[in-house]
């Protein structure tokens, strides 16, 4: 099964900031924070699945602005023995603000310095290393 997320910057330089959202569900996930975006449905690319999920777990629209390439084909990360990652650096269109559904009951920006200020999922860890490196190259 293949997973797409969203590592959502906001600012630019040194106030950069990386968007983490607090997990409602499975139980065993509550209340730790990740990457926003879901499952890759059948008929569709890791991008398409990109936009969708992130129009439906946030309320907003994205830009991609670069593929994080992981360790696995296609440039994939691993997530979970049945399951790949595909993850994009995006920034929100137009400034809107995320409106969460019931897949998570928090969201915060966070500085890079603030990033293992709260609690992230495994698989997600990796990711915002690479992602930092590329946001202090880029952003």
């Amino acid at each position: 099964m293949h997973v797409s997320a969203a590592v959502l910057i906001q600012g630019f330089a040194e106030d950069v900031k990386i968007l983490s959202a607090r997990r409602t569900e499975p139980a065993h996930l509550a209340g730790r924070w990740e990457l926003p975006g879901g499952q890759v449905d059948p008929g569709e690319d890791a991008i398409q699945a990109l936009h969708r999920e992130i129009r439906e777990e946030l309320n907003v629209d994205i830009q991609i602005l670069h593929h994080l390439i992981g360790p696995l084909s296609e440039g994939a990360w691993p997530l979970t023995s049945d399951k790949i990652l595909h993850a994009r650096i995006c920034r929100i269109i137009d400034e809107q603000e995320p409106v969460l559904n019931e897949q998570h009951d928090a969201y915060v920006w966070l500085l890079p310095s603030e990033i293992e200020s709260v609690d992230w999922l495994e698989p997600d860890v990796p990711i915002l290393q690479a992602a930092l490196v590329w946001i202090s190259q880029h952003a």
